[in-house]
């Protein structure tokens, strides 16, 4: 599977620089592969589920677990939190033939509020002060694209939705926001 990711990868031009920036990973075709080293990892459970990454199962897995993942054979796009710890994933479906949505994020959680985080903040935090202005697209595909052609004021939403908690993160760190959002209906 990693070999059909990184051809995946190279197909939307991103580069390893930009992967390792963005901490970018795989999640397995597997339904319960996280769920699997959760448990063995003696890791709560609960709290696993709390934050949506996994759910009971009504059913044990062959392998014996008793959950089962919700990102499944996906790119992970890790959403980093201004410290730098990690609070949420976004997951790109590779497999489009496979149904499901395109894109699934993080369910909204103690630890994550779509509506006041912005992905690429923390990578992008300095250049938005340097440049005193800031561009707000709607991808974590488009902040990776522009980071590896060197803009890195950049920053993408955690859905589509631009809200004021939003714009108020962003009016401490620039004078300018500059919305670029996909020319489509969910644009």
């Amino acid at each position: 599977e990693n070999k059909k990711v990184q051809q995946y990868l190279e197909s939307r031009g991103v580069n390893a620089e930009e992967i390792k920036n963005f901490q970018i990973g795989y999640a397995p075709s597997s339904w319960d592969a996280l769920s699997l080293h959760l448990e063995k990892s003696k890791a709560p459970l609960d709290l696993a589920t709390e934050v949506g990454l996994i759910k009971p199962s009504t059913k044990q897995q062959m392998s014996g677990s008793t959950h089962f993942d919700l990102f499944r054979d996906r790119v992970i796009f890790p959403i980093i939190k201004l410290t730098g710890h990690v609070q949420a994933f976004g997951g790109r479906a590779i497999n489009k033939d496979e149904g499901g949505p395109k894109f699934l994020n993080s369910q909204d959680s103690f630890a994550y509020k779509k509506s006041d985080t912005l992905f690429g903040l923390f990578q992008a935090q300095k250049h938005i002060r340097v440049a005193d202005a800031v561009m707000v697209v709607e991808g974590y595909f488009d902040v990776v694209t522009l980071h590896s052609y060197g803009i890195r004021n950049v920053v993408a939403v955690c859905g589509t939705a631009l809200t004021s908690q939003h714009l108020k993160i962003l009016r401490r760190l620039a004078s300018k926001v500059i919305v670029l959002f996909d020319a489509d209906r969910a644009g």
